[in-house]
């Protein structure tokens, strides 16, 4: 089957805003409840852990278009090569790989939220502004 450069490109486009999208979503679940639940309570409680659990269950959702993502970026690298796509990514593997490394020591998520911003900030030069 013959790949067509403009709609390989479009297509690639799409997921990296699922990839994004599903981030976010996984990261804002995850901060909106996780600090509305410690002005609750001092320390991390049940209903923090809750949260994490569930925003790990949507974290998973965004690996899994990551994955997606990964897989197509390099199936079609010769119409895609690009460091842009590339520092994606690393990107997204470092937020995911933050996010749960906060999760399973049961650290603050400061550096998960910078690590977000990083790929926000990385989608926004491929996709334009995502606000």
């Amino acid at each position: 089957m013959y790949k067509d450069e403009p709609t390989t490109i479009e297509k690639f486009k799409e997921l990296i805003k699922e990839t994004f999208f599903n981030a976010k979503m996984a990261h804002d679940f995850l901060l909106e409840n996780l600090y509305s639940s410690k002005k609750s309570s001092s320390s991390k409680s049940s209903s923090s852990r809750e949260c994490e659990f569930i925003s790990c269950i949507l974290l998973n959702n965004a690996i899994s278009s990551y994955t997606c993502c990964r897989s197509f970026y390099y199936s079609n690298i010769e119409f895609l090569e690009d460091t842009r796509a590339d520092l994606f990514l690393h990107k997204f593997k470092t937020f995911s790989n933050e996010f749960l490394e906060n999760v399973k020591t049961n650290h603050s998520h400061q550096w998960t939220n910078l690590t977000f911003e990083e790929l926000k900030d990385q989608a926004e030069t491929i996709l334009g502004d995502l606000t």
